[in-house]
């Protein structure tokens, strides 16, 4: 009979302690019911969380538009402020976010550590036009920002250093490389007002202040901006990799509301600016100059341009920009190897666009052209080159952005042949001519000093032929971008002190190649 008190008494203690335990459960249970059964709340199955920070490209997940599509999905969202990229990362591994909006450049970068715990699902924006490296009265070029002792100021570990140590990697400025991490500053007012006292040579900015610097600070001049590097600043959803596994019709349904959301204000202009003015809180002119910075990318864009969902052997302009930016990184130092290894699908997922569009097709499709829509929507990726008479291209030839080659071409005496060494440079630099889609080339070839003047105009002429000639059957590059011209014996390098006549003369036969900007 004891051993039965004894027990009876334990189990009642436990089922006392337990209850006391679950007190705080319970009462979170009960007010849970009560909110369900006072309110709206039982419409929404589950709350989204997005991370991200201000910029204006993410600004429809922040819509009333976006909320409501998503409510149609019983979902609701959070979209939370978190500007440091790590923790950004960090949130989507620990799952306390659900989706994260950001660059790719960031992705590679600060996620590594954490082996990607997420998947871009969709392209967001690129920016076009809305980012620019701005130089100052002594900076005519990014050849410029090579010299000794140039100083600048941008955002640090932002879109605008990568878009500099992107010009870095591309034009070979070596010198300036070291000098980056010594130019970061909190926040681009800063770096405006640096520019603006003449405190520093270039600045990287966004808009409004690349408008406001080329207005009003004295022989400021965009030296390149995203509309003319593309492919660079590329903002993208990435998911929870547990999120996709576990729970795929959310992420779709969150898909969903973006797009519906993104298309209808594409086709509404005035909703549109309206919107970024009341999210910026600037003024509705300037608001749409920042909006006219932002390419966004719809549904239909995503599937035929970036993910190649619509059809077999479509575009995939997603991995191969991955591989492009990770390759930037790599040339920087920044990455010292590659931690996709050599595969960027690992971080990608096609699935959830392939399932709606197989569902519905391009429902969201491109605004009529008959409806007025934000002009960022409607820049072309990429522009056909037109013949351009003589006088054009020597306006076009002073207009220098910057040497695509980052070493002369040198040729044999009283050879035009390209030897190989060169070849292989050339098709080098070539490569990211993809970044550069609007810019044309110009070629300048050069022979040593001779006795007859004319054969040394031929000569050159020649070489600078052979190349463009290159450029055009070996690279595919189209010949109405390429201008080239042989300058003869004019401009000879100076001598090096010590340095042989022949070894001078080995440098006069040289030939170099700008991009330029119409």
């Amino acid at each position: 009979m004891k051993r039965v008190i004894v027990i009876a008494t334990i189990v009642s203690i436990v089922l006392m302690v337990a209850w006391k335990v679950s007190e705080p459960l319970r009462q979170r249970r009960t007010k849970q019911t009560e909110i369900l059964q006072t309110s709206d709340a039982g419409k929404v199955d589950r709350v989204i969380r997005i991370w991200g920070d201000d910029w204006l490209g993410y600004l429809v997940f922040r819509s009333k538009i976006f909320q409501r599509e998503l409510q149609k999905h019983r979902l609701g969202v959070k979209y939370e402020m978190v500007p440091d990229f790590k923790e950004r990362f960090a949130g989507l591994e620990k799952g306390a976010c659900d989706l994260v909006a950001a660059t790719i450049d960031s992705y590679l970068l600060n996620a590594r550590d954490l082996d990607y715990p997420g998947v871009i699902v969709f392209v967001i924006d690129e920016s076009y036009g809305g980012d620019a490296i701005v130089g100052g009265q002594k900076i005519k070029s990014l050849d410029d920002l090579n010299r000794k002792g140039v100083k600048g100021a941008f955002v640090g570990y932002s879109p605008s250093e990568f878009l500099l140590k992107a010009e870095v990697a591309h034009f070979k400025l070596n010198d300036l490389l070291p000098q980056v991490g010594g130019f970061r500053v909190d926040n681009v007012e800063a770096a405006y007002k640096k520019l603006a006292l003449g405190q520093i040579d270039f600045a990287v900015l966004w808009e409004p202040f690349v408008s406001r610097a080329l207005k009003e600070i004295t022989g400021a001049k965009s030296l390149i901006n995203t509309a003319q590097a593309q492919g660079i600043v590329i903002d993208v959803a990435i998911a929870s990799r547990k999120l996709v596994a576990k729970d795929p019709d959310v992420t779709e349904r969150v898909a969903r509301a973006y797009f519906s959301a993104l298309h209808e204000y594409l086709n509404s202009a005035p909703a549109f600016h309206e919107l970024a003015a009341a999210d910026s809180g600037k003024d509705e002119v300037t608001a749409g100059q920042m909006l006219n910075g932002i390419k966004f990318v719809s549904f239909a864009d995503n599937c035929h341009e970036w993910f190649s969902v619509a059809k077999k052997g479509g575009e995939e302009r997603l991995t191969d920009s991955i591989r492009r930016i990770e390759k930037i990184l790599a040339a920087v130092g920044d990455l010292k190897d590659d931690p996709l290894q050599g595969n960027p699908y690992t971080i990608v997922n096609s699935h959830l666009l392939q399932g709606i569009f197989d569902k519905q097709g391009d429902r969201w499709l491109p605004p009529s052209p008959n409806v007025s829509v934000s002009t960022a929507t409607m820049k072309p990726s990429s522009a056909f080159f037109r013949s351009l008479a003589e006088q054009d291209w020597q306006k076009a030839a002073r207009n220098i952005v910057g040497t695509l080659v980052d070493r002369p071409i040198t040729f044999d005496t009283g050879q035009s042949e390209i030897p190989d060494e060169f070849q292989d440079l050339l098709r080098d630099a070539t490569y990211k001519l993809a970044h550069y889609p609007t810019q044309r080339i110009v070629i300048e070839a050069h022979v040593s000093p001779g006795d007859n003047p004319q054969m040394d105009q031929e000569l050159s002429e020649q070489r600078a032929l052979a190349i463009k000639g290159f450029l055009v059957k070996e690279c595919n590059v189209s010949e109405e971008r390429i201008w080239a011209r042989g300058l003869g014996a004019a401009n000879p390098p100076n001598m090096y002190p010590d340095e042989s006549a022949q070894a001078w003369k080995r440098r006069c036969r040289r030939a170099k190649i700008y991009l330029v900007q119409e």
